[in-house]
C-alpha cells in the first residue's frame, strides 16, 4: 500500500499491474492531497525502521540479507539518540488506530468516507502547526537517503520578524528546510503560514 504515490519517481508496473496513493496520488491533482509529498521526512520518520539504513545486499549461507549502515556512523548515532522518540510515535499511530477501528465499526464510515478529513487534519498539523509539535518534531533527526552521512534539517532553525529584513538569506534558509512551516513557529500569528501556503499553492499551480 503507497501512503502517497508520486509515479514519475517509478518506472512502469506493467498492464496487468497498477499502483495509487491512499492519502496523496500526483495524478490527481488535488491541493488538499500534496501535504505529504511537501514534507515528506516527517511522514518518512514515522513509518522508518530503528535498524540503519540498507546499503546493500548479500548472501548469508543460501539467503539474501541486508547490508545495514554501521553504527559508529555519526549520522547513525544521531539517529539512534532519536529511536526512543520514533518508538513513541509509532505506538501512538497503533494507538490512534485502534480506536479507529472500534469508530469505524459503530459508525460504518470507509476510509473513503473521511478522507476530506484527513486532508483538513493534514493541513493543520503541517502548516500550521503549535509550538509543542515543532518543538518536538524538529528534534527528530532525518538522515539523507542511499547511505550517505549527511542529516537533513527539518526545521530546527526557526525565523524571527527581523529576519524578513534580510529577504536574501531568508530565502535560502527556507530552500534548504524540509519543513519549511516551522520555520515560523515563533511568529505569533499564522498569517506567515496562511501566505507561504497561498504562494506555494500558486507556484505549483502554474
Amino acid at each position: 500500500y503507497y501512503f502517497a504515490f508520486v509515479p514519475k519517481l517509478y518506472t512502469d508496473f506493467g498492464k496487468d499491474n497498477y499502483c495509487e496513493g491512499i492519502i496523496h496520488d500526483s495524478r490527481r491533482d488535488n491541493a488538499c492531497e500534496r501535504i505529504p509529498a511537501e514534507v515528506e521526512e516527517i511522514f518518512e520518520q514515522a513509518a522508518r525502521s530503528t535498524e540503519g539504513t540498507t546499503l546493500a545486499y548479500q548472501w548469508q549461507g543460501k539467503q539474501v540479507v541486508p547490508v545495514l549502515k554501521d553504527d559508529s556512523a555519526k549520522d547513525r548515532q544521531a539517529e539512534i539518540q532519536c529511536n526512543p522518540w520514533i518508538h513513541e510515535m509509532q505506538q501512538g499511530i497503533l494507538d490512534h488506530y485502534k480506536h479507529y477501528q472500534a469508530i469505524q465499526k459503530l459508525t460504518g464510515y470507509r476510509s473513503q468516507d473521511v478522507l476530506s478529513y484527513v486532508h483538513g487534519l493534514l493541513e493543520r498539523a503541517i502548516v500550521y502547526p503549535s509550538k509543542q509539535e515543532t518543538h518536538y518534531l524538529t528534534q527528530l533527526v532525518h538522515t539523507e537517503d542511499f547511505g550517505h552521512d549527511d542529516i537533513l534539517d527539518i526545521g530546527k532553525k526557526a525565523i524571527a520578524i527581523k529576519d524578513f529584513l534580510k529577504p536574501v538569506k531568508l530565502i535560502k534558509t527556507i530552500e534548504v528546510t524540509a519543513w519549511r512551516y516551522a520555520l515560523f513557529t515563533n511568529i505569533p500569528t499564522s498569517l506567515a503560514n496562511f501566505m507561504f501556503r497561498v504562494f506555494f499553492l500558486h507556484a505549483v499551480k502554474k
